[in-house]
């Protein structure tokens, strides 16, 4: 039921007023997206792309309701480390880890901010002898 499909698309807010999208708008991203996923009932999707003229989801949360509680916030997206440069991906990312948390995401997002630095990987390590 399900494929993938590489490409860049815009990131569509589906519930603007949601924390996790506190802070950022939409954006174009290129990632690797998986197609026709299936997800909880009570799960609320949060953040789609259009791929060959189908709606696909990206992003999504879950508040459970038994007496435990609990959130959780799901993405498919993150694939490509260039991404990570992307200040309004960070966001939505960090957004999505303290609203999980329990913990308030300031109207403005999540502070993500980030040096060139700090955003580049180290060197491959050196074959072994």
């Amino acid at each position: 039921h399900s494929g993938l499909n590489v490409g860049k698309y815009p990131l569509v807010q589906l519930d603007p007023s949601h924390p996790v999208s506190h802070g950022w708008a939409p954006y174009p991203l290129h990632d690797e997206i998986y197609l026709n996923l299936k997800f909880h009932p009570e799960s609320k999707p949060l953040v789609r792309v259009t791929v060959d003229g189908k709606d696909q989801i990206v992003a999504w949360v879950h508040e459970r309701k038994n007496q435990n509680g609990g959130r959780s916030f799901g993405t498919t997206l993150g694939h490509f480390h260039d991404n990570f440069r992307i200040e309004a991906f960070r966001k939505m990312i960090v957004n999505g880890i303290l609203w999980s948390a329990g913990l308030e995401v300031p109207k403005e997002g999540a502070k993500v901010s980030a040096s060139v630095a700090d955003l580049t990987l180290p060197p491959p390590p050196s074959p072994a002898k």
